[in-house]
C-alpha cells in the first residue's frame, strides 16, 4: 500500500478528533431528545438544543469532508432536517397585533 506523501498535521488531528466529534452528535441528539419528551419545555429551549446538535453534525461532517472521507448520508439529511426547522418561522407563535 502506497501513500502520496505523509500525513499532514490537520489530517492527523482530525483523524484522531473523529470520535470526540461523533461522541458530540450522540451526545447533543440525546441532549435534544431529553428536551423534546420533557413536559412543559418552551420553544426557545428546544430551539437552542436543535442549534446545539446542528453544530455538532456541521462539524463532524466538515471534518469528515476536509479528510476527504464522504459524509454519511443520514448525517446530510439530519443537517438539513435541522436547518429546515431552524429556520421555519414558529406557527404557534404568540399573535402581536393584541
Amino acid at each position: 500500500m502506497t501513500r502520496s506523501g505523509p500525513i499532514s498535521p490537520r489530517d492527523l488531528s482530525c483523524r484522531l478528533g473523529l470520535p470526540d466529534r461523533l461522541a458530540a452528535v450522540v451526545t447533543a441528539r440525546e441532549d435534544e431528545q431529553d428536551v423534546r419528551v420533557r413536559a412543559g419545555v418552551s420553544s426557545l429551549e428546544l430551539t437552542y438544543r436543535r442549534g446545539l446538535t446542528l453544530g455538532a453534525l456541521e462539524a463532524y461532517a466538515e471534518d469528515l469532508e476536509s479528510l476527504g472521507w464522504p459524509i454519511p448520508r443520514e448525517i446530510l439529511q439530519d443537517i438539513r432536517l435541522r436547518r429546515a426547522l431552524l429556520a421555519a418561522p414558529m406557527a404557534y407563535a404568540p399573535d402581536k397585533r393584541a
